[in-house]
């Protein structure tokens, strides 16, 4: 890279540091919670919280965290909307609202930029790191609501000294680091539509539990950062969205307590409407390990959450939402639903493309009817038709990307 690129790399990385400290904050979001109420949060570098004019009324937000210098030098603000809002402003800018049942609904997951110790991603480059294009081109689609499903920090550790890449990134549990890595650049999208937040594994109490708690939960502030914290529904129209939060679901073990404690967090759901259960990492999704013996070696994830649903799985979830790996993934069973999906390719380091066929393979007690298996940039659209839902899977830049995926209630739309 020469001189002058480096250069730019540095100033575009400054430019991004610094956006905690533009006059234009306030910054704020909706977002739905526990019940499908609405919440709105705001970031101000004031002193006391504003107010909201919620229809032709005055509505005044409360305090959820006071500045704690260094690490969040921000006033954090929030109030639960009235349900029958129809129109939130605050300073004569309007706040998105969902205001029927979605039809048009976006999805992504593991945005970040990844920074952690020699594992370093080029945080200054658009095309390296493209959250905020993904951001843009999502926005511009215009969706009624967007599912994150986690891992929004990643800066986990400080650039390597003289990696320009990312040099002057801020880094850790910090305001700066997660605006840097989230709120700068999803800005456009999060004016755009109300969203809902899952919890990621980066969000565990010893990577960056503060920013978690702090700016994203949708739930009153707890008095100290737990790993473990309680489902909630979010109803939809005719659907009820299911947010598990799946911190401690191991990876490689399955531990027996474990275990005992997402199986009764799933026996808990009782609902007469289809499910779509939302979960940072997925029930039932391939990886791959790399070539050995002139084979593909492929992992399976994940065996807490595959041994919870082996004690019951509760009648009508259709659809499970997840990320943590970092591609685009659709799969559907041999033994009917749910059905898988994994979007992990928001902007985090993409993991290797999987080159094995993924059909007639088993995972846990499930045998892949279709697969489709993608890999690059982007995220996943949603959009209800009178036949079902039409899935589209999209590059950075909001094209469709080719998809065969084909189930009752929700396919693909045809390619040309």
């Amino acid at each position: 890279m020469s001189a002058l690129g480096r250069i730019l790399l540095v100033v575009w990385g400054l430019h991004l540091s610094c956006v905690a400290v533009r006059a234009d904050l306030p910054l704020s979001w909706t977002a739905l919670g526990p019940g499908g109420r609405t919440i709105v949060r705001v970031v101000s570098t004031a002193t006391v919280c504003p107010a909201l004019q919620v229809d032709a009324e005055r509505f005044p937000l409360h305090v959820r965290a006071r500045p704690a210098r260094p690490n969040f030098p921000i006033l954090v603000c929030e109030a639960v909307l009235p349900p029958d809002a129809a129109s939130v402003t605050l300073d004569g800018r309007q706040l998105p609202l969902l205001s029927r049942a979605p039809e048009r609904i976006v999805i992504l997951g593991d945005t970040g930029c990844r920074m952690k110790n020699t594992l370093v991603q080029a945080c200054h480059d658009p095309n390296a790191w493209p959250f905020a294009r993904i951001a843009r081109s999502a926005a511009a689609w215009n969706p009624d609501l967007v599912l994150h499903v986690g891992d929004y920090f990643y800066r986990d550790s400080p650039c390597p000294t003289g990696n320009a890449s990312c040099a002057g990134s801020p880094w850790g549990d910090t305001w700066a680091a997660a605006q840097a890595d989230f709120f700068a650049p999803a800005e456009p999208l999060l004016q755009a539509a109300p969203w809902i937040f899952v919890r990621g594994n980066h969000e565990e109490c010893q990577r960056t539990g503060n920013a978690w708690f702090r700016l994203l939960d949708p739930r009153p502030l707890p008095q100290e950062c737990t790993d473990q914290t309680e489902p909630y529904i979010v109803p939809i129209g005719a659907r009820t969205l299911f947010v598990l939060d799946t911190t401690t679901a191991h990876d490689l073990r399955a531990a027996p307590e474990t275990v005992t404690y997402f199986a009764t967090q799933l026996a808990a759901l009782a609902e007469n409407r289809p499910v779509w259960l939302l979960s940072h990492k997925p029930f039932w999704a391939f990886g791959t390990r790399g070539q050995a013996q002139g084979g593909e070696v492929l992992f399976r994830t994940n065996p807490t959450l595959q041994a919870a649903v082996r004690q019951g799985l509760p009648d009508g979830i259709e659809l499970v939402l997840s990320g943590h790996l970092h591609t685009t993934e659709l799969l559907a069973f041999a033994q009917g639903k749910p059905h898988q999906f994994v979007v992990g390719n928001g902007g985090a380091l993409l993991d290797p493309p999987l080159a094995t066929e993924l059909v007639g393979l088993d995972i846990a007690d499930q045998t892949v009817s279709q697969a489709e298996t993608l890999t690059g940039f982007g995220y996943v659209t949603l959009e209800r038709g009178e036949e079902g839902w039409t899935i589209t899977p999209r590059d950075t830049a909001g094209l469709p990307r080719p998809c065969r995926f084909r189930s009752t209630g929700m396919s693909c739309a045809p390619q040309n």
